[in-house]
C-alpha cells in the first residue's frame, strides 16, 4: 500500500478545525536588487489572514536570518563560517525562488492566489558570462 499510495494517508488530506494555509511569493529572477515589495493587493484578497514581507519582520521577528547549513567545524576544529540567509528577501535576490513574502489564508488556493498578487519591484542584475549580457528567450 505504501508503494501505490492506496489507503495511505496523505498530509494534504489532513484537516483540523481552524487550520490555515500558507504560500510563499518567490523571485523568478536569479540576481536582482529589491526596490520594494508591495503586498497591498494580497492583503485585500479573499480569505487572507496575514501577509509578511522582510520589512514587516525587521522589528518583530528575531532572528531575521537562518543558518545556511549545519554548523560543522573546519579541519582545525574552529567553527566554520556561517552565511546568514534572510527568512524573506531584504535588499538583494541571490537565487531563483528566494522568498519575497509569506501569505497565510483560510484555504490553500486562497494563499496561492494571494501570493501571486504580490508585486516586487526588482532590478535585474544578471550580467551573463565573460562580461556579455545574456538575453532571455
Amino acid at each position: 500500500n505504501f508503494v501505490t499510495g492506496v489507503d495511505t494517508p496523505n498530509i494534504n488530506d489532513l484537516a483540523a478545525e481552524g487550520m490555515v494555509h500558507a504560500a510563499v511569493a518567490r523571485s523568478d529572477i536569479a540576481h536582482a536588487r529589491v526596490v520594494s515589495v508591495d503586498a497591498e493587493a494580497a492583503l485585500s484578497a479573499p480569505g487572507v489572514i496575514a501577509v509578511w514581507t522582510a520589512a514587516d519582520l525587521a522589528d518583530t521577528v528575531q532572528p531575521t536570518h537562518m543558518p545556511a547549513g549545519p554548523n560543522l567545524p573546519m579541519t582545525n576544529g574552529e567553527p566554520a563560517y556561517q552565511a546568514k540567509r534572510p527568512l524573506l528577501t531584504t535588499d538583494r535576490v541571490r537565487h531563483v525562488g528566494q522568498a519575497l513574502a509569506f501569505v497565510v489564508a483560510e484555504t490553500e488556493a486562497q494563499a496561492r492566489d494571494a501570493a501571486a498578487l504580490i508585486f516586487a519591484d526588482i532590478e535585474d542584475l544578471h550580467r551573463g558570462i565573460g562580461g556579455f549580457r545574456l538575453e532571455r528567450g
